[in-house]
């Protein structure tokens, strides 16, 4: 389910060219890979879940699954993102992990200091 749900917001989106003046260039236009100057950004669409598709099968689809940061990072259920695609939910979400992989990336070079390893106690906990 993490899949679909990381998947719904980038499917939420698209990515757009525009000159550095603001006018918009179209996808179709080979000028838009060669001009200097392009800014490449992302625009938000109407927002949409993705259906699981049950053993990859596009005709097979199972439960709808909501946009929402990852379970397996997540200390509880993550909430659903309800605002636009959820890349700015997404995006608020991020500190949070960087913190709990902090830690985790602490214990586990604490954990190789007391239980022994091949390299020095202090190079395990600067390494990771």
């Amino acid at each position: 389910k993490d899949y679909y749900a990381l998947a719904g917001i980038f499917a939420s989106t698209e990515l757009v060219d525009r000159m550095a003046d603001g006018s918009e260039i179209k996808k179709d236009s080979e000028a838009a890979k060669k001009r200097i100057g392009t800014i490449h950004m992302v625009r938000d669409l109407k927002p949409k879940d993705l259906h699981i598709f049950l053993r990859g099968n596009i005709d097979n689809k199972g439960e709808l699954t909501p946009r929402r940061f990852l379970r397996v990072l997540s200390k509880q259920e993550p909430k659903q993102f309800t605002h636009g695609s959820g890349r700015l939910e997404l995006a608020k979400q991020l500190p949070h992990l960087k913190t709990h992989l902090q830690h985790v990336s602490l214990s586990t070079g604490l954990g190789q200091c007391f239980l022994g390893t091949d390299s020095s106690p202090l190079q395990a906990i600067s390494d990771n």
